[in-house]
């Protein structure tokens, strides 16, 4: 296998004809040392006195045939030269480049996954963030959601069950649902696109609140 993936670059390949010879009909073995196609003299290459501002040529040597993509020309990054003179490069390089011309789409536009009803917070519509539980009837809500709502209600009234008196500090982590959001957003890449709380979550449980000394 390997002697035959380099059989092609074997120097009996380039037949070595002196500059007072080149005239004429170009021999079929002949390949020219500029731009390492067939079918010219190097005198009569294209690159001509510019081959100083072409792209380095480098051969396809070791790289199976099925591997590499044929290309137009040496302006492709990554462009190889082929056993056959083709230009060509290998496919992963090529996948990339063709990734990389695709426009990319901006964050806002670009479709999110659906989000389960169970991780919806009911006050932002969006996925749960920091979840917490509301004593008064077990509901569900993102922290910075519920505090919120709580400290702008004159009467601390809970949006769900509409009990009044509620405060925020006694406001229970979720861990089930918390644990739950962790998931969906390993799962999907979700992210939201919402402004940073100014608020402090509620801690769990036996979390050591205190700063440093």
């Amino acid at each position: 296998m390997m002697t035959q993936s380099t059989l092609d670059y074997d120097p009996i390949n380039y037949a070595r004809i002196r500059g007072t010879t080149q005239v004429g009909e170009v021999p079929p073995n002949y390949r020219c040392y500029k731009c390492h196609q067939a079918g010219h003299w190097i005198k009569d290459c294209r690159l001509g006195s510019n081959q100083e501002n072409q792209p380095e040529i480098r051969k396809s040597t070791g790289i199976p045939r099925s591997f590499m993509v044929p290309v137009d020309g040496p302006s492709v990054p990554g462009a190889m030269m082929t056993p056959s003179g083709q230009f060509a490069v290998p496919s992963i390089d090529h996948q990339a480049y063709q990734e990389g011309k695709k426009p990319s789409i901006p964050a806002e536009m670009q479709e999110k996954p659906a989000i389960p009803e169970e991780l919806v917070c009911s006050i932002c519509h969006d996925l749960l963030t920091d979840t917490v539980m509301i004593p008064c009837c077990g509901s569900s809500f993102c922290d910075e959601c519920i505090r919120t709502v709580l400290l702008e209600s004159e009467n601390h009234q809970c949006p769900d069950c509409k009990e009044f008196g509620v405060s925020p500090d006694t406001m229970i982590p979720n861990r089930y649902l918390r644990k739950s959001v962790d998931s969906f957003r390993n799962s999907t890449g979700y992210t939201r696109v919402l402004p940073s709380r100014s608020l402090p979550p509620t801690p769990l449980p036996g979390a050591d609140m205190r700063g440093p000394p």
